[in-house]
């Protein structure tokens, strides 16, 4: 048979019922007409509220148990064990109320019922100094036992965070790792594909004829001859003498 759920929100029900228990708490606490709105017709539920006494006027704390007209019977059965439990953990309760229609559980309605119950008995009184000193440490036992619990709690909860983020941070850096391997295949693959467009444009190049190309050497320019004028007479000197002219001295 699953258990109520009493340790999974344990911090949720301890400070909720802080604030049922505690009339001057700071924390408004849901009313019976409130809560009686919020139990469904197809569940088995509890609620913890704060209810004035019809006779004497003062608070009381009511535990309704509520198993709605709805809840199938195999639902009934597996949950009947529950209400031990919930009663352990709610021990400021002085009136459990089992309930299975809305009416039931608003203000007049569980004042109708608590009308017809026993008054409570009187609770006893809080312990003294003088009390024994093995119930004061079986009582700080107890309290530091239910502190060490709750601390134990938030660690879990705590380190269920850390390794939430941890795997998220593992399967951010796999997901980069992934891509950076899809780029650096895909630099690879386009690398091979111009490698081999080369080496084919080399090999076709290869595979034509290559053109014959002739030198031809220049050929030596042929020697010539050809006269030197000579330097022509100073500008107002004599002509030198032709081959016609007589070169023999003439008597004045």
């Amino acid at each position: 048979m699953a258990g109520p759920g009493l340790e999974r929100y344990r911090l949720a029900l301890l400070a909720a019922r802080e604030d049922v228990g505690n009339p001057r708490a700071g924390t408004d606490c849901r009313g019976p007409d409130e809560l009686a709105g919020k139990f469904s017709a197809a569940s088995v539920m509890y609620g913890l509220c704060r209810v004035p006494d019809p006779g004497s006027g003062t608070p009381r704390i009511v535990l309704i148990s509520w198993v709605g007209e709805k809840v199938p019977d195999s639902q009934r059965a597996a949950c009947a064990g529950h209400l031990p439990a919930i009663r352990n953990f709610f021990r400021e309760a002085t009136a459990v109320i089992s309930a299975r229609r809305s009416e039931e559980v608003t203000l007049e309605g569980l004042r109708r019922v608590l009308a017809r119950l026993e008054p409570p008995a009187p609770r006893p009184p809080r312990r003294t100094p003088q009390d024994p000193p093995e119930r004061v440490r079986e009582e700080q036992q107890r309290k530091e036992q239910e502190r060490q619990r709750e601390r134990e709690q938030r660690r879990r909860w705590e380190r269920e965070r850390m390794e939430e983020e941890r795997l998220q941070a593992a399967e951010r850096e796999r997901r980069l790792q992934e891509r950076e391997r899809l780029i650096e295949e895909r630099r690879q693959e386009q690398a091979r594909l111009d490698a081999e467009e080369r080496r084919k444009e080399q090999e076709r190049w290869g595979d034509e004829p290559s053109e014959n190309l002739v030198l031809h050497k220049p050929h030596q320019a042929s020697r010539c001859c050809w006269p030197v004028t000579p330097p022509p007479a100073a500008f107002g000197g004599p002509s030198p003498p032709t081959e016609d002219e007589d070169l023999s001295p003439h008597a004045v």
